[in-house]
């Protein structure tokens, strides 16, 4: 992960794509260019979540009292 990808921007097939920016100015290509990096970023999100429960269901396990 890149520093821009921490400030919320990501580079897009024309330039730069800053989350929560007005729409007003951008182009058809350049909408469809954000919704492509949105949808990226949730993919992204999605797989970091999954891991996350992974580790936790784990450690949970491994800690969880003996019953009986």
């Amino acid at each position: 992960m890149d520093d821009d990808e921490l400030g919320g921007r990501q580079k897009a097939a024309k330039g730069t794509i800053n989350l929560g920016q007005t729409l007003d100015g951008l182009s058809v290509g350049e909408l469809e260019d954000y919704i492509q990096v949105l949808k990226d970023e949730i993919k992204r999100v999605e797989q970091a979540l999954v891991t996350r429960r992974d580790v936790f269901g784990a450690a949970e396990a491994l800690f969880k009292k003996p019953q009986g």
